[in-house]
Formats: structure tokens, C-alpha cells, sequence
């Protein structure tokens, strides 16, 4: 299977991560709300995400997730093939607010979580289980920018690259991950509207995802609104981009 081929394969995987993911969907260490946890996850049946992993459970492609904090050494990340890609922001837990801190690792847990408890029965179970996940931490404010994250996916070789912030982004930073053959998935956002999604989510060339509940109707928290893409924001040459 090509490179490309194997990519969009995750893709398909990873979309349903995108599309339902709460920010409480990853339970803390030793929190019993980790059966809980895994019996939210309907996508993994309503969405055929288990009927995939007959097919493929992400062997051989690299996920790189941009966001601002991970924690690596979530339970339901124990098995799993994670790495410290690039850390831009130096962040530590202290610095954020509202359990915004775990939204990273949840993100993480999400595509590649192994589960927990006996046999993995309990806990986040990844959409691609079996796929390597590197991440790239980068400040929510000032500092390097997820244009710096997108690239050092890029020159890491990552096939996916996963970003779930409501941020901005520049056209040449997706090019040049174009350009290194990477596919990058964007949130659409949370703010609810049906009138805009996240700048970055409207970017040309990334393929965006909203959000469903269980009857596959949009949630009211999802951002729904449809995106135009200029032809003038078309790269003629992404391989020329530094």
C-alpha cells in the first residue's frame, strides 16, 4: 500500500476521533469513570470504527498531533507507539485552566488509546490503535505558532497531521506539509455557529470535520458552517515552499 493511500486510510480512522471528541473523553489516572469512558465511545460501532480494525488498525502510518500539553503516561496510552515529536511550548500542567491541560492527551488518546483495565476493556480505545503517534506541543499564546507545529510534523514525516485548536493558520505552512505528502485534519471548532468555522479549519487543502452525537445529528456545540476556498490560495508549486 502506498504511503498516501495508507494515510488516508487513517484519515477515514481518525475523522471519527475529530467529529465526537469531548473534552472529557479521556478519564484521569485512577479516575473509576474509565468504563465510563469507554462506553461513551459509540463511533467505534456507529460509525464502523471496529469493523475497520478488521481491515487495518493503523500499522505502519505516523500521526503527529499538534496541541499545547500531553501527557504520555496516561494509562490508556500504555502499550502504545507515542514519542515526543518536538515541544515548542514548555508547558507544564500549572498553566492552564478548566482541565485544558489534558485536552492534548485526549486528542492523543482518541487515535491511538490502547484502554485500560483488564484486557484494555475499559479506557479510551483509539480509532487507529496500532499507528505511531508523535506530538508537538506549541504555546496557546505567543511563541512559536501551529504553522511551527504543522512544519516540524512535516520534517518529522508524519502521513496525518492532527490539529484540534480553534487557531489561525497561514496557507504556506499546509502547502509545505503538502509538499512532504502529510494529510492534515483540522476541528471545525466548538463555538456553535452555523455561520463560520476556525480560520485554520478553512484553510485550502485541510480537510475539516464537525461534530455528531449518536444519532449522527450535529452537535450544538459543533461548528457546521460551510467553507469557500479562493483559487488564489492554491500553491501552482507546494514543492518550491521553504
Amino acid at each position: 500500500m502506498s504511503r498516501a493511500r495508507a494515510a488516508l486510510g487513517v484519515v477515514v480512522c481518525l475523522a471519527p476521533a475529530l467529529l465526537v471528541a469531548p473534552s472529557s473523553a479521556l478519564a484521569v489516572t485512577g479516575d473509576p469513570s474509565a468504563a465510563q469512558a469507554r462506553a461513551s465511545q459509540w463511533w467505534l460501532d456507529g460509525l464502523g470504527v471496529s469493523k475497520a480494525h478488521q481491515v487495518t488498525r493503523g500499522e505502519g502510518v505516523t500521526v503527529c498531533v499538534v496541541d499545547a500539553y500531553f501527557d504520555a503516561s496516561h494509562p490508556d496510552l500504555v502499550g502504545a507507539d507515542v514519542s515526543v515529536g518536538a515541544d515548542l511550548a514548555h508547558a507544564k500542567p500549572s498553566d492552564f485552566v478548566l482541565g485544558l491541560e489534558h485536552h492534548g492527551t485526549s486528542m492523543m488518546a482518541l487515535i491511538v488509546g490502547q484502554g485500560s483495565g483488564p484486557g484494555g476493556s475499559v479506557g479510551t480505545l483509539g480509532t487507529a490503535p496500532k499507528a505511531k503517534v508523535v506530538w508537538v506541543a506549541v504555546p496557546v499564546r505567543g511563541g512559536p505558532s501551529v504553522d511551527d507545529g504543522m512544519k516540524a510534523c512535516a520534517d518529522l514525516g508524519a502521513d496525518v497531521i492532527s490539529v484540534s485548536l480553534d487557531t489561525s493558520g497561514k496557507s504556506e505552512a499546509v502547502a509545505y506539509a503538502q509538499a512532504r505528502d502529510a494529510v492534515v485534519v483540522a476541528a471545525a471548532g466548538n463555538s456553535g455557529s452555523t455561520t463560520e468555522i476556525t480560520d485554520f479549519a478553512g484553510l485550502w487543502g485541510v480537510l475539516s470535520v464537525t461534530g455528531v452525537d449518536a444519532s449522527l445529528t450535529f452537535d450544538s456545540r459543533a461548528s457546521t458552517a460551510p467553507a469557500t476556498f479562493p483559487l488564489s490560495k492554491i500553491d501552482p508549486a507546494p514543492d518550491k515552499v521553504d
